[in-house]
């Protein structure tokens, strides 16, 4: 699995100090646990190494054609993808 997350309103790369901001990527194994309904991502590699844990879990949904990851940290944060057909 390899995951590469940039923002939609990025501006061009004149100083990329601010890059840790903008863009993550990291690549490794993962599992599927359904009984949970949880996905973990066991990072290998990434960008910035040590920026994230060696595991990450997230709960999953599919709704449609999409789906929504959730981290279990507490955050409210919520990663959406859609199925390209």
């Amino acid at each position: 699995m390899a995951v590469h997350i940039s923002r939609k309103s990025r501006t061009e790369a004149k100083d990329i100090s601010h890059i840790e901001h903008d863009y993550l990527a990291y690549f490794g194994r993962y599992e599927i646990d359904t009984e949970n309904q949880v996905v973990r991502h066991f990072v290998e590699g990434q960008l910035f190494p040590g920026e994230h844990p060696e595991v990450l879990v997230r709960k999953y949904r599919f709704d449609g054609d999409l789906m929504a990851l959730k981290p279990v940290d507490g955050t409210n944060r919520e990663i959406l993808w859609q199925r390209v057909r």
